[in-house]
């Protein structure tokens, strides 16, 4: 078992499953064990047939299952295949200010990814100077971490927002400050009904702007309560638009699009004094469909984890511009909920160990119920290039290199 280097890691727990053959045993066969200095192991399989072999770190990202199969007679030894885990997707570091913007000490800073419903939490205590420095050890590159400082003694009414951000392979992360605010955005999400939704996920999301402590947008969140109600602090002035959507796992997912997205204000002078600032409401649409299946290695067989999976409305209101997201599980398996009859654009993000797969992008006409779309990683080609525009100036006009800019490229029928 080794890592993404191909240097063995010890210490690592390995789970033998039985899969099917042999005598049907009337309880499911599992052996554990946990690998040597050097990332070697040894496991005794009692039963002939398939076998999955998967590692099950609670510290670093679980590489994909391997199937072996176990002839009869048994043999004295047979050759497991290459298991992999993965080390830490990046560091993420910052400072962590009062809301008069002067380093905060004593408080602890907190990063938390959820796959496959398994919780990764890291977690340490900040410097003097209010600085931090955390590891993403067992997290996945390309899903949602939730940046959280906790509260100061003596200063209840200092507000800690959560960020929210995403960690891509190979980039290089910037400086995440955490503002401690005074100014919270208070709202209630509700069905078109009117009903309060429990459990749904505010956005309030701030583009990115030379006055703001990072080159990206930045993204507070909140969670509704059993009443719809929420807060999301504001330590920052400036144009929040505010959105939401409610997760799989509690009834039927609802959606909110462009039409239903708030604007809101916030000015220096509010962010001085501690206060609420009403929002809202933010009504959102029960899903009727969904775009799900798997996420494939080149074999067209192994399923990837750990994908992030995108579905773009491109077509019909409130669909056109609405994005369903969502990652995939241990098996490749993702489930996005969308509005029936409109046309979906689906993308991946990047495979999570093999950067030079790529996934071209699918769209689908959605009808109600479940749309099977499965999704295979195959060998790309990278098209570089520079790209450039017009500066008018008082000498004349210069081609000059344009940064920021998305470029897409598409494949012609023809």
């Amino acid at each position: 078992m080794v890592d993404e280097s191909g240097t063995g890691r010890g210490g690592v727990p390995v789970v033998a499953t039985w899969i099917e053959g042999g005598t049907l045993p009337t309880i499911p066969v599992t052996v554990s064990t946990t690998t040597a200095s050097d990332g070697t192991f040894s496991l005794f399989l009692s039963q002939f047939g398939r076998w999955s072999l998967e590692t099950q770190s609670l510290t670093l990202l679980n590489g994909p299952a391997v199937t072996i199969t176990v002839p009869e007679p048994f043999p004295a030894e047979i050759e497991a295949g290459l298991l992999q885990v993965h080390t830490a997707n990046g560091t993420l570091s910052g400072q962590v200010r009062d809301p008069a913007g002067q380093p905060v000490a004593g408080v602890r800073v907190l990063a938390r990814q959820t796959i496959d419903r398994v919780p990764y939490v890291v977690q340490q205590p900040v410097e003097a100077d209010g600085r931090y420095t955390l590891p993403l050890w067992g997290m996945a590159a390309g899903a949602d971490v939730y940046l959280s400082v906790g509260p100061v003694t003596g200063h209840p009414e200092w507000l800690a927002p959560v960020r929210k951000l995403r960690v891509l392979p190979g980039a290089t992360l910037q400086p995440i400050d955490l503002l401690y605010g005074l100014l919270a955005l208070q709202g209630v999400v509700q069905s078109a009904g009117g009903g309060p939704l429990y459990g749904a996920e505010v956005t309030a999301v701030l583009p990115a702007s030379s006055t703001l402590p990072s080159p990206d947008p930045v993204v507070y969140i909140a969670t509704t309560d059993f009443e719809g109600h929420f807060q999301i602090p504001a330590p920052l002035a400036g144009l929040y638009t505010l959105n939401a959507t409610t997760p799989l796992g509690l009834g039927m997912p609802h959606l909110s699009g462009p039409a239903t997205a708030l604007s809101v204000t916030v000015v220096e002078s509010e962010i001085r004094q501690p206060g609420t600032k009403a929002v809202g409401p933010i009504v959102l649409r029960p899903a009727d469909a969904f775009i799900s299946g798997r996420v494939l290695e080149p074999d067209g067989q192994t399923g990837v984890a750990n994908v992030r999976v995108f579905a773009t409305g491109l077509t019909g209101e409130p669909s056109e511009g609405l994005v369903s997201e969502g990652l995939t599980d241990r098996d490749g398996q993702y489930s996005l909920p969308v509005l029936a009859g409109a046309l979906w654009e689906v993308s991946v993000s990047a495979h999570p160990t093999n950067p030079s797969l790529t996934v071209a992008n699918r769209q689908v006409l959605a009808q109600t119920g479940n749309n099977r779309l499965d999704l295979v990683f195959l060998p790309g080609t990278t098209i570089r290039g520079v790209l450039r525009g017009v500066l008018f100036t008082s000498t004349g006009m210069q081609f000059v290199p344009l940064g920021g800019v998305r470029v897409e490229a598409f494949l012609s029928a023809e």
